[in-house]
């Protein structure tokens, strides 16, 4: 909270409160007050937001998305590894500090699936219809991380300010999972 306050983020009527769900603590936000009906709850200034928009320098980037090479979810998981790997010179730093203690938990608590070994996926959730689910969004993870590598060379533009290696020299695909599992568990689709 320090760093957003300290960032700009405006008063707001909310709490951070910790809750302990079967031995993991789970910070959770809540209502400061009572709301009226309407009342806004939670402004984050646009400059506290990842987006694609910030990440994309240039509109041809945007071109990338309709490829089908990289998803948008995949793009934030990039742009956060590149940024977790410039470390406390990252502006993200503290956000991304934040994402790594949550180790991919999602509001409950649960550490993602997409984070499981193998055989934890196979006997957790055996006769689940969420077993194909989670397989092939693993399988879609693993061919954008095959992908990452042409779509680096696609534009010399993407992500331009980093003076890295191509991605898979960068970021193995454990390292790649664990980024796309920490987008997805805190990714929220804004309709402007």
């Amino acid at each position: 909270m320090e760093w957003l306050q300290a960032n700009g983020l405006p008063e707001q009527n909310v709490e951070l409160k910790v809750f302990n769900r079967g031995g993991t603590e789970v910070d959770t936000v809540v209502a400061a007050s009572a709301l009226d009906p309407g009342a806004t709850l939670l402004r984050i200034p646009e400059r506290l937001v990842v987006t694609l928009d910030r990440i994309f320098q240039d509109a041809t980037l945007a071109e990338l998305l309709t490829t089908n090479k990289l998803s948008e979810l995949a793009c934030l998981a990039l742009y956060l590894a590149y940024e977790k790997k410039r470390g406390a010179a990252s502006f993200w730093h503290p956000f991304i500090r934040e994402l790594d203690r949550l180790r991919g938990r999602g509001p409950q608590g649960a550490r993602s699936p997409l984070l499981w070994e193998e055989e934890e996926v196979q006997e957790f959730l055996a006769g689940s219809p969420v077993l194909d689910q989670i397989q092939a969004r693993i399988r879609g993870i693993e061919r954008e991380y095959a992908e990452l590598d042409t779509v680096w060379f696609m534009s010399g533009s993407l992500f331009s300010q980093y003076p890295y290696d191509i991605p898979s020299e960068q970021f193995t695909p454990k390292i790649f999972r664990q980024a796309f599992a920490a987008v997805q568990s805190c990714v929220v689709h804004l309709q402007v």
